[in-house]
């Protein structure tokens, strides 16, 4: 038998299906045949009636003249199972004789089953007249009798000219009202057509007695379809394959109810099986014993039996979930849509028995749908070749009982207005319908090339347009990218007509579809997100054919890249899951990656995805975790090189810290799931299998997506900065404003400039000031928040002089917001006792620092504070929002330096003038002014001259004023000539210079005891104080404050 086994499909055109078994047993296999008619049948007046199938679960039938396509085949299968459950229904002669209906057919059904023949795959019926011969036909009727035509048959061909499908299926409302409980049922349709469309009739007993008493074969039947495969190598399935056969016993207590037989073949075709066979069979109590089966499916000798086979992905224990736990009790309290819970009523009378051991359901395949040996025939023999060819002949000839279907390819588009954060859960959903994955990409659908994908208007406005959402109050326009899946399986075309359905349902089980509608704004329906069209070489051509290319990466230069890495800044990783059964065992990992887990970690936004059916060599010494030197290493490249393989490019702030914490405990381990371990390797191998035009932000996938400048989200006339350089060069340094309020910084001035520098900041900006009321508005509420309830917290700011600092650094306004931590202090101290609030904060109100809580505020802020400009070299993204670079100090003024009345005001006015008290209460009091050069501010961890100016302000030295400034050529020429007779002829670097105002008794004539002592008890910052420049007499000091300093600058901190 296994000689004779067909190798290829019936027209010999593909290869016979996979897991299509012999239908021998060394038992089943001798056993009687079982009877598909009833024993005690007087076939009188009989017809045939013969439903045609184009495939499984499909029929052959016209439908309103309208041509194949995926929605065709979607409502000729809900024909098919109207008509099985229709068909059924008849089988008790004693139910159909209802007189009087119109509507009731005019016969019973005696016999039903599925096979193949040369002439193709069909559904033959037995019809038995209900009325004995009493044709109950009018007069003139009977004169029109052609003399082979019975009067029955005459009856039932005008029936089905005259009653539409829709009439005899007339329970499909309530049908499609329980199937309601699904968030996107798939409604049953019933087309208008009439009944003769899909049955043909044929009055010959002869044909009926040929079609019921054929013994079936040993083997399955391969069917062709129209559909087509991708004939490119990279498109092979290299997966497991999950296909299996399930094998049902169904009794008449649900045979005979349409509603439930209808119910049940849908939950079928909904979880992507087919019914690969269906016979009603009459077989004796006895063998149902020997089988197994309840006696209680059958009530009494002779009763029939429907028997039906399903093929499909992990079919048994898909049809356990379909039919819910055996008690009907537990089914209604634990699965209240399953069969049992829905139909069974009584648990001493099952439904159905199923075989759930692979072993009992090859063995009811077999005595079901297998053929059958003679116990004292032969085996034929294959000795020699003309035996061959003849036992060739008598055990294919046969006709097939059981039937599968070639695998075919299927496109599955998925809509911009599905996020990348989804994808995960598409490719979960596909895998549970038995579809394969052959390769993917992302590309963008012109309107031409929507109109030949068959889109209609509808769609084209969902997949060929840039979806837009609201982020932080901003609308932002995403990628308008779709997601191109080419898939196989058998029955691809008809099990992808409910794929869109499938994958909404499975999208809102995981809560998901609130994501889809802030993406568009109209009613979301599943065509609006997916769509499905079959393989050919013009849709290929249409939707790009780029799934399997990978970049050339001869002109790559590695060592000529830093790759420079800053964890809290967004980081780009390559996540590589690679095995036989990627899409069954990996998925849950990557639902992880991408949409964060239970325990709040964002997750990662996805740049680019990459299909690999077989990974090179180069490749996989590329993604190896493992050394050249290691023992492991090249067993790892030869099992990596015989897997296929899905890529990832993934972003997010923290990434490698990220993802090493979701991957397994065992990593590397089985090399299921490896990442790029540094930034180098993750730029080598995001050049090894993606162009940098396959990498394609997703931005509602950003938290730190308002922390960063308009050019890096795409602004119309704005080029984004190239994530390959963004790789080798780094993100460019961003503005930001931290706003010290009063008492918060007065006597923490060192230490603030000291965690500034620790935390990687650069100081750009820095301003001593007393704010008004207009300016804490802006700073605090903007324009559109303006609320003229918190007057307190105006109050406050305007209470006393603020600190504020302009800082320059990669990802500084997030960074910035991290370190400050949340605005109540109290809770800062509870989450970290190091966080900005916790240390300089009381309470809500008095909290101690503001930072730009945006990239668009901080700009706002920087213009604000520091309106002519910043000291600091000029950057690109400083240009683009027109912020100046100073060159040199807009504050100092000759003039004011002539006007010799602040040396009066100074001794005068030492009060705060806040009702803060006196800064110093002394005769002695003097203000000096301290110069600390570009040469000291550009020092390394750690910075001593803020730990100096600390020390300096412990030791009685109050801080008054001070200012960051870049003097020019002119300036520091004059500040020098100021200093020279004091500073010993010290003079000024070109470059950012730190000018503060110091009060303290005795300032300006004793500074140097005064150094003198804090170097004593820190030797190390004489390093810094043979640098420092100030004056040594008072004349001089008054000179050059009032040069450095206007009026509003001193006086505003000197007077009430």
């Amino acid at each position: 038998m296994q000689t004779f086994r067909p190798q290829r499909s019936a027209n010999n055109t593909e290869e016979a299906a996979e897991r299509t078994d012999i239908l021998y047993d060394p038992e089943a296999s001798y056993l009687p045949t079982v009877n598909t008619l009833p024993a005690d049948l007087e076939m009188r007046e009989c017809l045939l009636l013969t439903v045609s199938l184009s495939s499984l679960g499909v029929v052959a039938g016209r439908m309103q003249r309208k041509a194949q396509t995926v929605d065709s085949v979607f409502i000729k299968s809900h024909v098919c199972n109207a008509l099985i459950a229709w068909f059924l229904s008849l089988t008790d002669p004693k139910n159909c004789n209802r007189k009087g209906n119109k509507l009731d057919a005019p016969f019973w059904v005696a016999g039903l089953q599925q096979f193949y023949k040369e002439d193709g795959l069909a559904m033959y019926i037995c019809a038995m007249s209900l009325e004995d011969g009493q044709t109950g036909c009018r007069k003139s009727m009977i004169k029109e009798v052609k003399k082979n035509e019975s009067m029955f048959y005459r009856r039932v061909c005008k029936f089905f000219a005259q009653t539409s499908l829709k009439t005899v299926a007339f329970w499909v409302p309530q049908l499609n009202h329980l199937q309601e409980e699904q968030a996107y049922p798939t409604h049953v349709h019933m087309p208008s057509s009439y009944l003769d469309c899909f049955i043909s009739v044929n009055p010959n007993i002869e044909a009926v007695e040929k079609a019921f008493s054929v013994i079936p074969g040993f083997y399955w039947q391969t069917l062709e379809t129209e559909d087509k495969n991708c004939q490119r190598a990279e498109a092979t399935n290299s997966q497991e394959c999950p296909t299996e056969t399930a094998l049902v016993l169904i009794g008449r207590a649900l045979l005979l109810n349409p509603l439930a037989m209808h119910h049940t073949l849908e939950l079928i075709c909904r979880s992507s099986l087919d019914v690969c066979g269906i016979r009603f069979l009459y077989p004796p109590q006895e063998l149902l014993k020997n089988f197994a089966v309840s006696k209680s499916l059958m009530h009494s000798e002779g009763q029939p039996v429907l028997i039906m086979a399903f093929r499909g992905p992990h079919a048994n224990s898909v049809w356990q979930e379909i039919t819910g736990p055996s008690d009907p009790q537990l089914a209604r309290r634990t699965d209240p849509a399953s069969i049992n819970a829905l139909y069974h009523h009584s648990q001493d009378q099952p439904l159905f028995y199923s075989p759930r051991l692979a072993n009992r359901v090859h063995l009811g395949l077999c005595l079901w749908f297998g053929g059958r040996i003679a116990k004292k025939t032969p085996m034929i023999q294959d000795s020699e070749e003309g035996d061959r060819g003849d036992g060739s002949h008598i055990l294919t000839s046969s006709p097939a009982t059981l039937c599968a279907t070639v695998e075919a390819d299927i496109f599955l588009i998925v809509s911009p207005v599905v996020g990348p954060c989804c994808y995960s859960y598409i490719l979960s959903a596909c895998a549970k319908t038995g579809l394969s994955l052959l390769g993917l990409q992302r590309a963008q659908i012109t309107r031409k090339q929507a109109q030949s994908l068959g889109l209609t208007t509808k769609q084209v406005a969902a997949f060929c347009h840039a979806p837009t959402v609201l982020l932080d109050g901003e609308q932002v326009e995403l990628s308008s990218n779709c997601l191109v899946l080419l898939m196989r399986r058998e029955s691809a075309v008809r099990h992808c007509s409910r794929l869109p359905i499938g994958c909404m349902n499975e999208l809102a089980a995981q809560g998901l579809i609130g994501s889809i509608r802030a993406r568009f704004t109209d009613v979301v329906d599943p065509h609006i997100c997916f769509h499905t069209v079959p393989y050919s070489k013009n849709h290929q051509n249409v939707l790009g054919g780029l799934m399997w290319t990978v970049p050339k990466c001869s002109h790559i230069v590695l060592s000529k890249h830093t790759y420079p890495s800053w964890p809290d800044v967004e980081q780009v990783v390559i996540l590589t899951l690679t095995g036989q059964n990627i899409m069954k065992n990996e998925m849950g990992f990557l639902h992880k990656v991408l949409r964060g887990d239970a325990a709040g970690l964002d997750g990662f936004e996805l740049l680019a995805m990459k299909w690999v059916s077989k990974l090179s060599k180069w490749q996989a010494q590329e993604l190896s975790p493992f050394e050249i030197g290691d023992r492991e290493w090249q067993s790892s490249v030869h099992s990596l090189t015989s897997t296929p393989a899905l890529v990832l490019a993934l972003r997010r702030v923290r990434a490698f810290i990220t993802l090493r914490r979701l991957l397994p405990q065992n990593y590397p381990g089985n090399l299921h799931v490896l990442m790029s371990p540094t930034p180098e390797t993750a730029f080598r191998q995001t050049c090894l299998f993606f162009s940098e035009a396959e990498l394609v932000p997703d931005h509602s996938s950003r938290p730190s997506l308002k922390f960063l400048p308009l050019h890096h989200i795409d602004t119309p006339g704005l080029r984004s900065q190239s994530l390959y350089s963004y790789m080798t060069v780094g993100p460019e340094p961003l503005l930001t404003l931290a706003l010290f309020k009063p008492g918060a910084w007065r006597h923490c001035f060192g230490k603030i400039l000291t965690i500034i520098k620790q935390n990687g900041y650069t100081l750009v900006g820095l301003r001593v000031l007393l704010l008004d009321s207009n300016m804490a508005n802006a700073l605090i509420h903007p324009p559109e928040q303006q609320d003229p309830t918190e007057e307190l917290e105006l109050k406050y700011l305007r209470s006393g002089p603020s600190l504020a600092l302009g800082l320059l650094r990669v990802n500084a306004v997030m960074r910035l917001l991290e370190l400050m931590g949340p605005e109540d202090p109290v809770e800062a101290r509870t989450i970290d006792q190091t966080q900005w609030r916790a240390q300089y904060g009381s309470d809500r109100l008095h909290n101690g620092i503001y930072g730009s809580p945006s990239y668009r505020k901080a700009v706002e802020d920087i213009k604000l504070v520091f309106p002519e400009g910043v000291c600091c070299t000029e950057t690109s993204v400083m240009k683009r929002e027109k912020i100046s670079c100073l060159r040199s100090d807009p504050d100092a003024s000759l003039d004011r330096e002539q006007l010799n009345t602040l040396r009066t005001a100074v001794k005068n006015t030492f009060s705060s003038g806040f009702g803060q008290g006196p800064l110093v209460c002394s005769a002695l009091c003097q203000t000096t002014c301290l110069l600390i050069p570009s040469n000291l501010l550009q020092q390394s961890q750690p910075p001593l001259y803020s730990e100096l100016l600390h020390w300096l302000l412990r030791t009685g030295c109050h801080l008054v004023a001070g200012k960051l400034c870049t003097p020019d050529e002119k300036q520091r020429q004059h500040m020098s000539e100021l200093l020279r007779s004091s500073a010993g002829g010290a003079l000024l670097l070109e470059g950012p210079c730190l000018i503060i105002a110091l009060q303290a008794d005795n300032a300006v004539t004793c500074f140097d005891i005064i150094l003198e002592s804090v170097c004593r008890a820190r030797p190390d910052f004489r390093r810094v104080t043979m640098k420092l420049l100030y004056p040594n007499s008072e004349s001089g000091a008054v000179k050059l404050l009032r040069y450095l300093f206007d009026d509003h600058s001193l006086e505003s901190v000197f007077t009430a």
